[in-house]
This record gives structure tokens, sequence and C-alpha cells, in this order.
């Protein structure tokens, strides 16, 4: 699944690739992840798609099409109802909170500021 996130498997085509039926999988993944195959690939492609928001400085839409989403609008919609902000807010958040902590880093390691504060 992870070697195919740009373009995904259907789950026939999962279920083809480790020798089983379409049922036998779904039946698998609903035992151990409680989720249908499709479910969790769909969670793969947009964990690993907040990965990409938060590490490069790749577009929005890029991102999307890159972790198999269709547009940039389909990609901005699935990830705001699975995480409940959308990937632009995602993005502003991280680096507010880089931010944060690297100007809390400073204050802390200088004793000077520190003690003036």
């Amino acid at each position: 699944m992870m070697n195919n996130l740009e373009t995904p498997l259907t789950t026939d085509d999962l279920a083809r690739s480790v020798g089983m039926s379409r049922k036998q999988l779904e039946l698998l993944f609903k035992h151990h992840f409680y989720v249908v195959p499709s479910r969790f690939y769909t969670r793969l492609r947009l964990d690993h798609a907040k990965t990409l928001l938060r590490l490069t400085g790749k577009s929005v839409v890029q991102i999307g099409l890159s972790c198999g989403f269709a547009s940039g609008p389909q990609f901005s919609a699935t990830y705001r109802i699975h995480f409940g902000i959308g990937p632009r807010e995602e993005r502003f958040l991280h680096e507010q909170t880089k931010e944060i902590k690297k100007r809390s880093s400073r204050e802390i390691s200088d004793p000077v500021l520190t003690a003036l504060a």
C-alpha cells in the first residue's frame, strides 16, 4: 500500500496481490484494523499527506496528487473530514507551533534572557 500512494490500488488489486479474495481481505482488515481496506488505505494516504505538509514546501495540490487524490478540492475535503481542519490550516498551525517552540527553547537556553524576563 505504501508503495502505491500516488496511484492507489483497488481492493480487488490488493486482494489479488496477496492471493486472497476481496471478501477474505475485507474480513481480515475488519478483524485487525476495524475498517475495510479502502478506508485503511485512505488513512495511510492522509497520514502521509500530513507528514508532507509539515516537512515540505510542496503546494497543497501537489501533495494531494502525490497521495493519490484526483484533485486539490477532493484532497482538501477528505483531509478536513478526517482531521477536522484543512491542509492549509494544518500547515499554518504546524508552522506556528514550530515558531513558539523555537522561541521557548531560546528563552530557556539563554539564562540572561530568562533572568531579565
